[in-house]
């Protein structure tokens, strides 16, 4: 999720090792997050509400709008890299 509010401008030169390497935290932050109720509890809040907004502008956005959302979803290496992270965090942790 927090992945989402990732930005990139196009002057700034990719750094794909960056990149990685931070969705690879992200991930390792999020299992590391299930291990305290607390942590848990507003990482599902901040969830919902974040799908909510989403849905929200799917169904009342304008057509750039959903476009704009989109596009800026987050690639499969991104999403896998921070899969790859929660994952092997969270076989160090169990």
């Amino acid at each position: 999720m927090f992945t989402l509010f990732s930005f990139a401008r196009a002057d700034e030169e990719d750094d794909l090792l960056g990149e990685i390497a931070m969705d690879l935290l992200v991930g390792v932050g999020m299992a590391v997050c299930e291990t305290s109720a607390a942590c848990s509890a507003m990482m599902t809040v901040v969830t919902v509400m974040a799908l909510l907004f989403m849905l929200g502008t799917c169904i009342c956005g304008s057509d750039r709008d959903r476009r704009e959302m989109w596009d800026n979803m987050p690639s499969a290496r991104r999403v896998g890299t921070t899969g790859a992270g929660y994952y092997a965090a969270k076989s160090a942790f169990w």
